[in-house]
């Protein structure tokens, strides 16, 4: 299973967030978010949680939580206004959601039979983006363009590391804030070769191989 890291964050300084929300409005780029993540796993921290307006419909929520009752709490204020919720899991940790992996494909593949299991996709906040980025194989950006400030950062990363694999630029439709681009980066030692076999092992494994 791959790890893709996908955020929109400002060209300038890397901002994600301002006061628990977004500090722009760029519904293109929601739509893309969207589509994007149709049918597949996402991972999110409690804060990016409280944070959702609606169920991430047609995905299987991963929350990173210390606590199962507060997000049980905003599952029920969500359920006041959408009557039928999303798969949701719970996990205490990183560590606790990889060791549980396996059991979490199943339930993925139980709660929606279309579901993507080759990819999972971390969609925030920075702790968890920080966390996922040394595990990460790929990085999808949406760079926003203009002085935008906050008080949540997507993490600094080694781009010697990171190889450009595509780049959409000068993206604004009538109803974005702003102009942005889409940047796509492969991490250029995503995969470790065991050999002499040549058995190629992805990071996730990796991780599991190190933490146990």
């Amino acid at each position: 299973m791959k790890i893709t890291l996908l955020a929109a964050c400002a060209e300038n300084n890397a901002v994600i967030g301002a006061d628990g929300d977004l500090p722009w409005s760029l519904p293109s780029d929601l739509k893309r978010f969207k589509e994007y993540t149709k049918n597949k796993i996402v991972v999110m921290g409690s804060s990016t949680f409280e944070s959702l307006p609606v169920f991430l419909y047609d995905r299987v929520s991963i929350v990173l939580s210390s606590s199962g009752e507060k997000v049980q709490a905003k599952v029920d204020k969500l359920k006041t206004k959408f009557n039928t919720p999303s798969p949701i899991v719970v996990m205490d940790s990183i560590e606790a959601l990889i060791d549980a992996m396996e059991v979490i494909i199943d339930f993925a593949k139980n709660s929606n039979p279309n579901i993507d299991t080759t990819e999972l996709v971390i969609i925030g906040g920075e702790s968890v983006y920080t966390q996922f980025l040394p595990i990460a194989d790929k990085l999808v950006l949406s760079l926003v363009k203009g002085e935008i400030y906050g008080d949540k950062f997507f993490p600094r990363f080694d781009r010697d590391v990171w190889n450009k694999t595509s780049i959409e630029k000068d993206i604004k439709e009538e109803t974005d804030e702003y102009e942005y681009s889409v940047l796509v980066m492969e991490c250029s030692d995503s995969n470790i070769y065991k050999f002499p076999d040549g058995e190629r092992i992805s990071k996730l494994d990796t991780y599991k191989l190190i933490n146990r």
